[in-house]
């Protein structure tokens, strides 16, 4: 057998300073038992996340789209200007024809 030759004697308290080395990696590993599942809910819960997001967006283009063609609708449509012209011409024709009519 290979003997090792110890440069430095080990510490007096290593052997506590190991044990309570031992302890705390029980802790962490109670620890990491109980954070896995909530990992795994949080990865599933992010999936459905994505997933809502995905259709919220096609939702947007879609309100998007129908408030291009409202816009359109909207522009053709006469402005005020129009609307008073149009009612004092019908009104000046209607007085015209009752006035010549009789």
């Amino acid at each position: 057998m290979l003997e090792t030759r110890r440069l430095r004697p080990d510490p007096p308290d290593m052997e506590a300073r190991v044990d309570r080395l031992e302890a705390d990696m029980g802790d962490l590993k109670a620890i990491l038992g109980r954070l896995e599942p909530a990992i795994g809910r949080i990865a599933d819960s992010q999936q459905k996340l994505a997933a809502d997001v995905q259709k919220v967006a096609s939702d947007v283009q879609k309100v998007a789209l129908d408030l291009a063609r409202l816009e359109g609708r909207v522009s053709q449509l006469p402005n005020t200007v129009q609307m008073l012209g149009f009612v004092l011409a019908v009104l000046t024709i209607t007085g015209l024809l009752r006035f010549f009519g009789h």
